[in-house]
């Protein structure tokens, strides 16, 4: 859509972007069991939602550099959550609201509003990368 000029379905300026494959939702729930997906996958389309004012990812996994530089470029931060937790990160999540490419089932995009959602910033403005200071201890 970007690249052949058509109108966007949401508006990603600011936005905080969750790479996560929600189950379906559960009766009486907004949505099902939802973790974390693996953020390198996602690399390819980085700097487009970045450009289109991004500020926030949440994934699991580190970034590479290409994408560290993009995130100080951009003044964006990465963060991670706890994979193996998508049962109980659901409960976190007071609504899940489909707003585009919604026939794509759990790779639909979902507006979610959350309540204590654990996250953590690896990637900082500064090029910061709490991976690797860990690593280095």
């Amino acid at each position: 859509m970007v690249q052949n000029n058509e109108p966007l379905p949401i508006n990603f300026n600011n936005a905080v972007i969750f790479y996560a494959g929600p189950s379906p939702a559960p009766e009486g729930l907004p949505i099902g069991a939802i973790g974390p997906t693996t953020s390198y996958r996602m690399d390819a389309y980085t700097e487009i939602m970045l450009s289109l004012g991004v500020k926030v990812f949440i994934g699991k996994g580190s970034r590479n550099n290409n994408i560290k530089k993009l995130l100080v470029q951009y003044k964006a931060i990465y963060c991670a959550s706890f994979g193996g937790a998508a049962a109980y990160l659901n409960q976190c999540i007071i609504s899940a609201k489909p707003v585009a490419f919604e026939w794509l089932g759990p790779e639909a995009i979902v507006e979610l509003t959350v309540n204590n959602f654990p996250a953590v910033i690896i990637n900082d403005i500064y090029g910061g990368d709490l991976y690797a200071n860990v690593s280095e201890s």
